[in-house]
């Protein structure tokens, strides 16, 4: 799964959105932790489509 948006230089846009979510210090280490969290696979990650969008997250966070 790719980061949608990314491609098209809205990374920073994301990190400014979500940072204070997950309290990393840097756009870097936000970059490196989506890209993580986007190659997780497993029985409590969920992807639903919406429209043209794929939203991907943990059960355990709903």
């Amino acid at each position: 799964m790719s980061i949608a948006g990314w491609k098209n230089g809205k990374e920073l846009v994301h990190f400014e959105k979500h940072v204070a979510e997950f309290g990393l210090a840097t756009q870097r280490a936000y970059s490196t932790a989506a890209k993580a969290f986007a190659a997780e696979n497993g029985p409590l990650m969920l992807v639903v489509k919406m429209g043209n969008q794929f939203f991907k997250y943990g059960q355990e966070t709903q």
